[in-house]
């Protein structure tokens, strides 16, 4: 991790006034659809906004960028491992330790990848739909 020197300032927030926004909101009954339950819900903003100066990467030396990026042989050693994963999927081995994770590699399993191309074609299709629907009606 770089060494990057830090300020924090209190500055005013421009945009924002101090003070509440309130909405009350009804639970509904899911057995009647009738309310039954309000609940007063808040948002506040604060006075000032915290600000944090960070150097640019422009200006990081040449070991603050190799720290922060992977190079060519860790990000090889890294799909290695994620390949060696997903065949263990595709064998229907279930990981039970900790070495191993099936987080975010599903997708990338033969049955995964069918199940989220179909997935985000439904979901385009669907807001396509919805917009020539609303185009249509105004």
């Amino acid at each position: 991790i770089p060494n990057i020197s830090s300020k924090v300032t209190k500055t005013r927030a421009p945009h924002y006034r101090h003070g509440e926004t309130k909405a009350i909101c009804a639970e509904t009954n899911s057995d009647t659809g009738k309310p039954n339950k309000k609940i007063e819900k808040a948002v506040t903003f604060a006075p000032f906004a915290s600000v944090r100066l960070v150097k640019s990467r422009n200006d990081y030396t040449a070991e603050e960028l190799s720290n922060c990026w992977y190079s060519q042989q860790e990000d090889k050693r890294i799909k290695a491992a994620c390949v060696k994963q997903i065949n263990m999927l595709e064998k229907g081995i279930v990981f039970k330790d900790k070495k191993y994770c099936a987080r975010g590699l599903e997708g990338h399993t033969k049955n995964g990848y069918m199940t989220k191309t179909l997935n985000r074609e439904t979901a385009f299709k669907l807001v396509l739909d919805e917009q020539e629907r609303q185009r249509e009606t105004g």
